[in-house]
């Protein structure tokens, strides 16, 4: 199963239910790729629908995060690697 679709189901199990009636942000690094088909997907099996904030990379991200920390970006940040 893809990693995203993982990191999603399990941030759903943990969100409270009326958490889940908002669009589900993920912040991620400008060359992450997935599908419409598979976005379109998971909308149609779980109501939620996911936006997408593309940052340059992964230092952007972390950064990012770090200055707006009391108003966040997004509700998942994906695609930090080890150096970071």
């Amino acid at each position: 199963m893809n990693r995203l679709v993982l990191v999603i189901v399990f941030l759903l199990a943990v969100l409270p239910a009326s958490a889940q009636q908002a669009p589900l942000t993920l912040v991620t690094y400008d060359s992450f790729s997935i599908s419409e088909d598979v976005l379109a997907s998971f909308t149609d099996q779980t109501g939620i629908e996911v936006e997408i904030v593309r940052l340059a990379d992964a230092g952007a991200m972390v950064n990012q995060a770090i200055l707006t920390k009391n108003n966040p970006l997004g509700d998942v940040l994906y695609g930090i690697d080890s150096t970071f």
